[in-house]
């Protein structure tokens, strides 16, 4: 592939540059038609919920409005790092092995990175990544330098100011560039624009993959913020402007029962909110809402450099959240790593040639699905010489030339010192000296609107017809009248519980 070396664009790029809309001068596109190889541009954003999409103007302007909105996707597993592998991986957290943030079982040490769109996308195309790429990416120097394979440019924020708004080190392309005092957001969204641009100049298609790390919780503390409450840090044009609910709306928040609720976190915590952590969420959700508003700017400035460049037409622009965040449903003042819709569910958004304008798309669809549609769109999916993904490609669905009757998963790990279950024949060479993993959480979401989770280290099962129920307020289990529906919904878990490539599709 390709190497474009953006190390002295990047130093280059002051504070000025960065200002949002349409940031610095844009370089006349030369007069051309539009390659007829499709672009696709990835934002990947942090801790955003299905809610939290609202609240984003431009956005639901320009790729909403002018999409399809998936409004019932889903992370397999709401935890940053098994999400960001599978989105790179098409492939289930159970079969990627990567089933932590931290080591040995998660973050970037766990996480094999031989196959992944970034490889399997065609050589002819101009691949960049720009923003968060794991946790722990990378503690030691060299690793600080270290670049996957695939990516012709590589801009990533590295260890330890990945969660510091203002201060970020970046490796370009295996050479460290401090950038202290620029605002993250706004430097990778920059850092992906430069990237179009030389794209343009290259008559490369390209595949670019830009990672926020807003709405999730950092640092610089701004003087004000509430103690023990973890907040992102918001630009200050965008401080103290939200004059929205400062509560979600979803109607299990600080549920009255939890008595049906079974989840991990409910062994040693079954209280209502109290008033100061009701105080907490507010201001968390506040915050993290401001936060988004200046992705919000970013997303938009990279349409419109899409647009200046004659590329818009021929680009599919994905958004979509690694996971959601609990807010106060079911009493969870905080947090993801749990089953529920605050955190599985997440926004996910598609524009681009012949992607449907205005669609509410209903299907369950899941992370998972990201590689294989980015590779259909850029018309490889055939090429792969192995393209046994747990994924579909999203393309034939959304259009109306496929449909599916596939379950889509749910699974959480964490340490524990019973229920201790091995990773599958699949994923265990990745991992040789992992020996066995504890896994919280084994659940399905049904295309007809069924969500079955059990927990295997306790037994329990929680079971809700999302349809009647979507706020999943009534735990249907235990309920007689829906004893051969718990059957027949075992029975599909078990059929996807280990399912690897065809077995996950199906």
């Amino acid at each position: 592939m390709r190497k474009v070396l953006l190390a002295t664009v990047v130093l280059a790029l002051g504070a000025a540059a960065l200002s949002p809309a349409n940031g610095s001068q844009v370089p006349s596109a030369r007069p051309r038609v539009d390659s007829p190889a499709p672009n696709v541009v990835l934002f990947v954003v942090d801790d955003m919920t299905a809610e939290d999409l609202d609240y984003m103007p431009r956005t639901q302007r320009l790729l909403v409005a002018r999409g399809t909105n998936l409004t019932r996707n889903y992370s397999p597993f709401p935890l940053c790092c098994p999400a960001r592998a599978t989105i790179l991986t098409g492939l289930y957290p159970h079969n990627h092995g990567v089933l932590d943030n931290v080591r040995p079982e998660g973050g970037f040490t766990a996480f094999e990175d031989r196959t992944t769109v970034a490889t399997l996308i065609d050589d002819d195309y101009a691949t960049g990544f720009t923003g968060k790429y794991f946790n722990d990416y990378a503690e030691d120097l060299a690793g600080r330098r270290y670049v996957p394979p695939g990516w012709d440019d590589w801009m990533a924020s590295v260890e330890p100011g990945t969660y510091d708004f203002l201060r970020q080190t970046l490796n370009v392309n295996g050479r460290l560039v401090p950038r202290p005092g620029v605002y993250s957001t706004r430097l990778f969204g920059q850092m992906g624009r430069e990237f179009l641009s030389e794209h343009d100049t290259s008559g490369q298609p390209m595949f670019l993959y830009e990672a926020f790390v807003a709405p999730h919780h950092g640092i610089p503390r701004d003087t004000d913020d509430t103690d023990g409450v973890d907040t992102p840090y918001v630009e200050a044009r965008y401080r103290d402007t939200y004059a929205g609910p400062t509560t979600t709306s979803d109607p299990s928040y600080n549920e009255a029962d939890v008595s049906d609720k079974t989840a991990p976190y409910f062994e040693t915590r079954q209280a209502p909110l109290t008033p100061a952590e009701e105080a907490a969420t507010a201001e968390s959700l506040v915050q993290r809402r401001e936060s988004l508003r200046t992705v919000d700017d970013e997303i938009a400035a990279t349409l419109a450099r899409l647009r200046e460049l004659r590329e818009l037409s021929s680009t599919y622009v994905i958004l979509v959240s690694d996971n959601g965040y609990n807010q106060g449903q079911h009493r969870i003042s905080s947090g993801k790593n749990v089953p529920y819709e605050s955190a599985a569910r997440v926004p996910l958004v598609i524009r681009g040639p012949g992607i449907p304008v205005g669609l509410d798309f209903e299907g369950v669809t899941g992370l998972q699905d990201l590689t294989p549609s980015i590779l259909r769109m850029t018309n490889q999916l055939r090429d792969q010489a192995n393209p046994d993904f747990d994924g579909r490609s999203l393309v034939p669905l959304i259009t109306g030339a496929r449909s599916t009757g596939r379950a889509q998963l749910i699974e959480i790990a964490k340490a524990s010192t019973t229920a201790i279950e091995p990773l599958p024949p699949s994923a265990a060479p990745l991992h040789p000296n992992s020996g066995t993993v504890a896994w919280q959480v084994h659940g399905i979401v049904t295309q007809d609107g069924w969500k079955y989770v059990e927990y295997p280290r306790t037994g329990a099962v929680e079971m809700y017809d999302l349809n009647a129920d979507p706020y999943e307020m009534g735990n249907l289990s235990a309920d007689s009248a829906y004893a051969d529906k718990r059957e027949e919904l075992a029975r599909v878990l078990a059929r996807y519980r280990w399912c690897d490539g065809a077995e996950c599709r199906r």
